[in-house]
């Protein structure tokens, strides 16, 4: 906002500099036209002085008609310097419209690499879901093997100490398979919290470049305003003669 009413207040203090130009070139014409006239009576009153001297009018039209000379100069310099001005204005619009052009396609390429990386995540958070209920059938089938265990110990009751072996690797197994279980719950949680992280990225990343979009079509309206602005001034025709 206060970039865009330093640029207002630039723009209003060209288009003074440019009327400002415009009065003194016209006041300097018409001191020429002026002096001009007088010069000539001056030098019709006065070409009978004695010994050839010229007349005091006459000196005083040179010394003006110099003056108005460094004028015409220090016009032309002036001239020449705010063409200058306006030609690095151009190209700093330029070199800024560059800018965001890149910084656009910048944010693009980000942007398609977070969809990828989300894809690859919601494929990766699938085949834990899926690993996981594998785990889930493993453990209820080794529940029921020790429960069939248990009610053929009465049976089998030589074999006693070979079957409690078994049981005791079974549950062991089985806690294995508990804190496996609840490990990938924990990743599945972790993988969930970067997922909504991950969106609110990406949410993120579409309101930027939704900005952008309206700062460059802002900017390419006050650009276009601007050179319109420029190139209607009248003086803008007469530096070409420079």
């Amino acid at each position: 906002m206060e970039e865009e009413k330093k640029k207002k207040r630039n723009k209003k203090k060209k288009n003074k500099q440019g009327k400002a130009t415009e009065e003194d070139v016209d006041q300097i014409q018409n001191n020429n036209v002026t002096n001009g006239q007088n010069s000539g009576n001056a030098l019709d009153l006065d070409t009978h002085q004695p010994n050839g001297a010229l007349p005091n009018s006459a000196e005083e039209m040179i010394k003006e008609l110099q003056k108005e000379n460094e004028l015409h100069v220090q016009k032309e310099a002036t001239l020449q310097e705010r063409i200058q001005h306006l030609q690095h204005e151009n190209e700093s619009h330029l070199q800024k419209k560059a800018l965001l052009e890149e910084t656009i396609n910048q944010l693009r390429n980000e942007f398609d690499s977070h969809l990828k990386k989300e894809a690859s995540l919601e494929a990766a958070i699938q085949q834990l879901q899926y690993e996981r209920e594998l785990h889930v059938q493993k453990v209820a089938g080794l529940g029921i093997n020790i429960v069939g265990l248990q009610n053929e110990k009465e049976f089998w009751f030589q074999e006693k100490a070979s079957l409690e072996e078994k049981i005791s690797q079974l549950r062991d197994e089985k806690a294995g398979l508990h804190l496996k279980g609840a490990t990938l719950e924990e990743n599945v949680r972790q993988l969930e919290k970067e997922k909504e992280s991950w969106i609110v990225t990406q949410s993120s990343t579409k309101e930027a470049i939704s900005s952008l979009n309206r700062d460059i079509t802002r900017l390419k309206m006050q650009y276009q305003r601007l050179w319109a602005a420029e190139k209607s001034k009248p003086f803008f025709s007469a530096t070409l003669f420079f």
